[in-house]
């Protein structure tokens, strides 16, 4: 049962992660901060300093990632063992959902000192935006291009 159970876990993970990169990720991202510049009508200093926080932001995410990613190769490692230790499996797994969760504190972060730059009525379209985006963007929306919302499947 226990067997049973890492695998599901790992399982999961690799397969989460397998999922969410594709080539066009790179693209829709940097789509979407230029529409959202055009529509906010950012200024240049505004807009220089969005471009900083994003850039910032994307530098710390990738040593993040990365350990994610080799956690999780010692994770795939761990599960073809004959003998499974759960105690490491358990602890990168673990390891692993403390990395994601500062990933999204992050960007929490990022999203308030983005909302500090604004100005009130810019603050308000952000806020409108953001609440039309959270179930993807639909027709009457915006230019910006439209998100895979797939969830994965739930073990």
């Amino acid at each position: 049962m226990k067997k049973m159970f890492l695998f599901v876990i790992v399982f999961g993970l690799t397969i989460s992660n397998i999922t969410a990169q594709h080539p066009g990720m790179k693209q829709n991202l940097n789509q979407r901060h230029e529409t959202l510049i055009k529509m906010l009508k950012l200024t240049d200093e505004q807009t220089q300093k969005f471009s900083d926080l994003r850039f910032e932001a994307e530098k710390k995410n990738i040593d993040l990632r990365s350990e994610i990613q080799k956690n999780r190769l010692d994770l795939q490692k761990l599960m073809s063992a004959k003998e499974l230790d759960s105690k490491k499996i358990l602890e990168l797994t673990n390891r692993n959902s403390e990395l994601q969760a500062k990933i999204k504190e992050a960007h929490v972060k990022n999203l308030i000192e983005m909302n500090k730059l604004l100005t009130n009525e810019q603050k308000e379209i952000f806020a409108n935006h953001r609440a039309r985006m959270k179930d993807g963007p639909d027709d009457n929306c915006c230019d910006m291009p439209k998100r895979n919302m797939k969830r994965h499947p739930k073990f």
